[in-house]
């Protein structure tokens, strides 16, 4: 669930209550870890009062240069989950297009890395106002699982099936991922340490881990 920012995003929760479908909340214009522990402990008030064991989670949402400035100490908040970024919020700070995919690729990669750094799951992507070009959307959302991001936000039911078609396993890196393993397994077994994919690079353990990864997600999706 998205609450407003400041002081009426606690107005939403004391409304809202804390039922158990209530799994996570975003928190928009996140410039600050004062912003989100202030969230966190009203949170912690109503689950207190409701009875309820299992915390909601915060996903924080950096769409301001300041909070962008922040990323890390708003990342190490104990409640957030994942970080979200927005880019149309964004845009109007910067004083850009939107549509202008360049002006946002440093931002886009500081999220990953905060989050890396910050033990989180990788970060939820913008929205895209696309909603009839699949293609394009698909192409987007692609270049973000590409370089880290875990998913991205939907605006219509139509964008769900491409999204998560996208941010998923694909068969073709499991197929890589297998295959990789199973040259290390074959060096090993003839008393080598050495391994060659099938492109005749060097298999070293940071691949090795990359590969273990991708099935060990491929496992959970199954």
């Amino acid at each position: 669930m998205r609450v407003n920012a400041g002081d009426e995003g606690i107005d939403d929760l004391v409304a809202l209550g804390c039922p158990d479908s209530l799994t996570g909340v975003v928190l928009p214009k996140a410039e600050r870890a004062g912003d989100v522990h202030r969230l966190a402990g009203r949170l912690e008030i109503i689950e207190r009062s409701a009875g309820r064991g299992e915390p909601v989670a915060i996903a924080a949402l950096i769409e301001t240069v300041a909070g962008a400035e922040r990323v890390r100490e708003i990342a190490n908040v104990p409640r957030v989950r994942f970080l979200h970024l927005g880019e149309a919020d964004l845009a109007a700070d910067l004083r850009v297009q939107a549509t202008d995919e360049e002006a946002f690729a440093g931002y886009r990669q500081l999220l990953v890395h905060a989050s890396r750094l910050s033990g989180l799951s990788g970060p939820v992507g913008p929205v895209s106002t696309v909603i009839d070009d699949a293609s394009t959307l698909r192409t987007s959302s692609e270049l973000l699982a590409r370089i880290g991001y875990s998913g991205r936000a939907c605006i219509h039911p139509n964008q769900v099936s491409i999204a998560n078609l996208a941010f998923g396993p694909q068969p073709e890196d499991a197929s890589w991922a297998r295959d990789v393993l199973s040259r290390l397994e074959q060096a090993a077994q003839t008393g080598s340490g050495v391994a060659r994919d099938e492109q005749g690079r060097m298999i070293d353990e940071a691949l090795a881990r990359r590969a273990r990864q991708i099935l060990s997600s491929a496992a959970g999706t199954a």
